[in-house]
């Protein structure tokens, strides 16, 4: 909201520059669906009994993995070990979110060729196979693959970018239930919790536009951290 002069020469000139009140989440209507999605605000409400009254399968784990290589072998028998210690131990989680780059050479230009193509698709193939021999792992449990930024598909250059197509992910979604190929940005629901799930170099994006040299950018986008992934985890209790 701006506050201000219309001159005869056609220019607005701004006196103040002001926001409308933030509003807590206590205080935002509740007859409005602001995050999106098929549901109507009743059933958020319905979710949100249920999570009350249900407790054990709301509290159920969300795992989350990135730069899922799957020409990798060493990557693909991780997941295999991780699915079967979730089976084993009885504490599937609801929800498995895999996300791109699915190729280690990080795509790009290499995306349109070939044989880039086939290494892609049949590491796809490879993890079809895991799934399809832990079905009782995906009777309680959504795998959600969230392309990356150098993965191949339809305008993979734009953002947001739309799901992976079947003809390049060996036919996954349609051959096995509670697999999804969803979007990137994607918004999930679990229950009451809204979750955003983005794959993208944002740093970079914010450093290419920047007016000044990347340096000036602020401290804590310029630092990075390294955490152990669920995936080395895995390779260590083997």
């Amino acid at each position: 909201l701006v506050e201000g002069e219309m001159r005869a020469s056609g220019v607005f000139h701004v006196s103040t520059i002001g926001h409308p009140p933030i509003l807590s989440r206590d205080a935002t209507p509740t007859h409005v669906n602001f995050f999106g999605g098929p549901l109507e605000p009743r059933d958020v409400m319905t979710l949100k009994q249920m999570e009350i009254s249900r407790p054990s399968e709301a509290q159920r784990l969300v795992f989350s993995l990135s730069d899922v290589y799957l020409d990798d072998s060493s990557v693909l028998s991780r997941i295999d070990r991780l699915i079967g210690l979730c089976v084993e131990r009885q504490c599937e989680p609801s929800a498995l979110i895999l996300m791109g780059n699915f190729h280690s050479s990080g795509g790009g230009q290499l995306s349109l060729s070939p044989s880039f193509l086939e290494e892609f698709k049949n590491g796809f193939t490879a993890l079809r196979q895991i799934l399809k021999k832990r079905r009782q792992f995906l009777d309680r449990t959504r795998v959600i693959f969230i392309p990356g930024p150098g993965d191949p598909g339809p305008m993979s250059t734009l953002f947001p970018r739309g799901p992976l197509p079947q003809s390049l992910t060996a036919g996954i979604a349609d051959d096995l239930q509670n697999v999804i190929l969803a979007s990137n940005p994607c918004r999930l629901r679990h229950f009451s919790r809204e979750i955003v799930i983005v794959r993208r170099n944002f740093l970079a994006d914010m450093a290419g536009r920047s007016l000044g040299p990347s340096t000036q950018l602020c401290p804590h986008l310029s630092r990075l951290w390294k955490e152990e992934t669920v995936l080395e985890r895995v390779k260590r209790e083997e």
